[in-house]
C-alpha cells in the first residue's frame, strides 16, 4: 500500500514567495549583522579585559618604588660646550616643541624621505624657537635643519642650529635593528640663532650604569630674563634673570617602569646637586617619558609643573604603537616656568567609552580617557605627521 506523500510545498518561484522574499532576506541580513556586531563587540571587550588584566599585573611588578632616594647614584656628565664670556639673559617667551620622530633604523618603514617631509611640515607649522627631538636619526636631523633654514641668511636670528646631539651607543636598543644597518641617532636639541648667544653651557647626561652602553640625554642651560611683570617688583639686590636647564629625555621603553624610575631619579639627583652648586636655577624636562603605567607622572605630580595638564590636555594620547595608544610625551618644569599655551593635536577618535568610578576611574592606558574608547591609529598619524608620536608644544615664560 502506497503511503500518501506530503503535499508539495509552494515553489519559491511562486508569485507569493517572490513577494515575501525581499522582506525575509532583509530580516535575515539584519539578524546576521546584529549577530556579527554582538560577536565583534564581545570579542573587543574580551580582548581589552584580558589586556587590562595583564597590564595591571605587569604594572604592579614593574612600576618601581614610589620613594625617591636623594643619595642614590648620579648620572655621568660630559660637557659639550660652555660660554667663555659674559652671557646676557634672553628677553622673551620661548615656544618649545618636543617630538619623537621615529628613527628610520627602528621603524624600517622604507619611506624615510616621505616621512621626513611630513615631520618637517609638522615642525614648521608650530613655529618653535627650541626643538627637542627624540629618536632623531642623523639623516633626519640634517634634513630638518636644511628645511627649516632654507632661504635664511647665515646670521638670521631665526636660523636653527644644532646645540646638543649626543649619539646613543650603537648597542642601545640593538634588538630593534632586525638586520637593518646602524645609523647615529639619539636625542637632539635645536635652537634658533636668537637663543644661541644666551646659552651658558650644553651637556650630555648618561643615564646608563657605568658598565652599560651610553644612553644619553642632552641638557642646555639658557640664561633667561624674568618676565617684566615680575622683574619690576623685585628689590634691586635680586637677580632679574635665572639660568634654566632644558633637558631632552627619552626614557626606557616597555612595561619596566622600574628602569624608567632609575633613569629619572638620576636626573632629579643631578638637578638637586647642580642647583646647590649654583650651576642653574630652574629645570625644564621634556620628551618621551615612555610612562606606560603612569606611575612616573603620579610620583612627580607635586614636584613638577605639567604643562599639558595646565591646559587640560590629559585626555589626549600622544603615541600609537599599533596595539594601543597612550600619553607618553610631556613638558615638565619647576613651577616658576609657566606655560602660556600648550598644544597637541587630538587624534583620539570619538565613540563608545565610560569611566568606571567617576572621573578618576579612567582607562589604565590613559587615566583621563574612558574605558574601551577607540585608540589613535598608528597608520593614520604616521601618514599625517610622519611619526607614531604627536608633537607637543608649550609657550614657556619665566616668572
Amino acid at each position: 500500500m502506497l503511503k500518501q506523500l506530503p503535499a508539495e510545498r509552494p515553489s519559491v518561484d511562486s508569485e507569493a514567495s517572490r513577494a515575501e522574499l525581499p522582506d525575509e532576506r532583509e530580516k535575515r541580513n539584519f539578524l546576521d549583522s546584529l549577530k556579527k556586531l554582538c560577536c565583534s563587540s564581545w570579542r573587543r571587550i574580551t580582548i581589552t579585559a584580558c589586556t587590562v588584566t595583564l597590564f595591571f599585573i605587569l604594572a604592579l611588578l614593574y612600576s618601581g618604588s614610589p620613594t625617591f632616594d636623594p643619595n642614590g647614584p648620579l648620572p655621568g656628565i660630559k660637557l659639550i660646550t660652555e660660554a667663555s664670556g659674559k652671557v646676557e639673559p634672553y628677553q622673551g617667551d620661548i615656544q618649545l616643541l618636543t617630538f619623537n620622530i621615529l628613527a628610520e633604523i627602528w621603524e624600517g618603514s622604507g619611506i624615510e624621505a616621505e616621512r621626513n617631509e611630513k615631520i618637517l611640515n609638522t615642525i614648521q607649522a608650530r613655529e618653535p624657537d627650541a626643538i627637542l627631538l627624540q629618536e632623531a636619526q642623523d639623516t633626519s636631523v640634517n634634513f630638518i635643519l636644511e628645511g627649516l633654514n632654507k632661504g635664511l641668511a647665515k646670521n638670521s636670528p631665526d636660523r636653527f642650529q644644532e646645540v646638543a646631539f649626543p649619539k646613543l651607543d650603537k648597542t642601545c636598543w640593538a634588538e630593534w635593528l632586525v638586520g637593518r644597518a646602524w645609523r647615529p641617532n639619539g636625542q637632539a636639541i635645536l635652537m634658533k640663532g636668537k637663543l644661541v648667544p644666551h646659552i651658558v653651557r650644553a651637556e650630555s647626561i648618561n643615564l646608563s650604569d657605568p658598565k652599560d652602553p651610553g644612553f644619553y640625554a642632552p641638557a642646555v642651560t639658557l640664561r633667561m630674563a624674568r618676565h617684566s611683570s615680575v622683574a619690576k617688583r623685585l628689590p634691586a639686590a635680586q637677580l632679574e634673570y635665572k639660568d634654566v636647564c632644558i633637558t631632552n629625555v627619552h626614557l626606557w621603553f616597555g612595561m619596566d617602569g622600574g628602569a624608567r624610575k632609575v633613569q629619572f631619579d638620576k636626573i632629579k639627583r643631578w638637578v638637586l646637586q647642580e642647583k646647590k652648586r649654583g650651576r642653574f636655577d630652574h629645570i625644564l624636562v621634556a620628551g618621551d617619558f615612555n610612562d606606560v603605567t603612569g606611575a612616573l607622572m603620579k610620583e612627580n605630580k607635586s614636584l613638577f609643573r605639567n604643562h599639558g595638564n595646565d591646559h587640560n590636555l590629559q585626555h589626549i594620547d600622544t603615541c600609537a604603537n599599533g596595539f594601543s595608544s597612550l600619553r607618553l610625551d610631556y613638558v615638565l618644569s619647576d613651577p616658576e616656568l609657566i606655560s602660556l599655551k600648550a598644544t597637541c593635536p587630538n587624534e583620539n577618535p570619538e565613540g563608545f567609552g565610560f569611566f568606571m568610578f567617576g572621573p578618576i576611574g579612567g582607562s589604565p592606558f590613559n587615566w583621563d580617557r574612558p574605558w574601551f574608547s577607540a585608540m589613535v591609529s598608528h597608520k593614520d598619524i604616521v601618514a599625517k605627521y610622519g611619526s607614531d608620536h604627536l608633537p607637543v608644544t608649550s609657550l614657556v615664560r619665566l616668572l
